[in-house]
């Protein structure tokens, strides 16, 4: 019977880590190729740059570090839930299918012309997926069983005060 229920509790922790990582998974699309806007962008020209840290990121020749910080924690979910889905895999792998994930994101912004197509958001999208996925290892270092559960607890907290600023903002501005 104990079995049983730790099966049941297992498997409802696994459902909430799929439903979490579903709804981040679509605010991350809805962030990078529609910049949270209910219209669709408008098409222009497309661009690309190929050469990291350059001009997108820099503000009368200074880097803008906020942006690179933010690209970086939108893609930290992910590295965690590759580990929390996936643990015993390769890493070199859960980093590879981070910056092909990226890269696809880079891709159809350049083929659909709604945004810039820039290395720098490969490289720092790569790396927070790689912070994620260290953070993680860490975390389950000290929590062992319970960090699963601790990471769908932070993070659907996170998605619940994001909805709820980002629905008061909207509000505010009709």
């Amino acid at each position: 019977m104990a079995e049983n229920f730790k099966e049941f509790k297992h498997q409802k922790n696994s459902n909430l880590s799929y439903f979490i990582f579903i709804v981040y998974l679509l605010l991350l699309i809805w962030l990078i190729l529609f910049k949270f806007d209910f219209a669709l962008p408008q098409w222009r020209q497309s661009s690309i740059n190929l050469i990291p840290f350059a001009q997108s990121m820099s503000v009368n020749g200074e880097i803008v570090y906020f942006e690179l910080v933010t690209n970086a924690i939108a893609f930290m979910p992910l590295g965690i839930y590759m580990m929390v889905f996936n643990k015993p895999s390769n890493l070199l792998l859960k980093i590879v299918t981070a910056l092909l994930l990226s890269l696809s994101f880079e891709i159809i912004q350049y083929v659909l012309g709604i945004g810039v197509s820039d290395i720098t958001d490969v490289i720092m999208n790569t790396l927070g997926a790689v912070l994620g996925i260290i953070f993680y290892m860490v975390l389950s270092k000290f929590l062992k069983r319970s960090s699963e559960k601790i990471i769908n607890i932070v993070l659907l907290v996170l998605i619940v005060a994001f909805c709820a600023i980002w629905s008061f903002l909207l509000i505010a501005n009709m």
